[in-house]
């Protein structure tokens, strides 16, 4: 993906992409889904689109902590 391409995923803030427990990781050029689940960092996987990663998060965290938990708004 090229840089400018995923550049409109990140807040200018932080260069974080703006959803739920997503970030671009730059050595594979791939969204990195992830939840930390009672003090522990727990990879979901990489995903080639931030809305699949969003998704995938979303699934993960109903899993873990049922419907009272904050989504990925995508």
């Amino acid at each position: 993906m090229p840089k400018e391409e995923w550049k409109k995923y990140f807040s200018s803030r932080k260069k974080t992409a703006k959803y739920r427990g997503v970030c671009f990781n730059k050595v594979s050029g791939k969204f990195l889904a992830q939840i930390y689940d009672i003090r522990k960092s727990v990879k979901i996987g990489e995903f080639e689109t931030v809305k699949e990663a969003a998704m995938a998060y979303n699934q993960k965290a109903i899993e873990l902590n049922g419907n009272k938990v904050k989504l990925s708004v995508y």
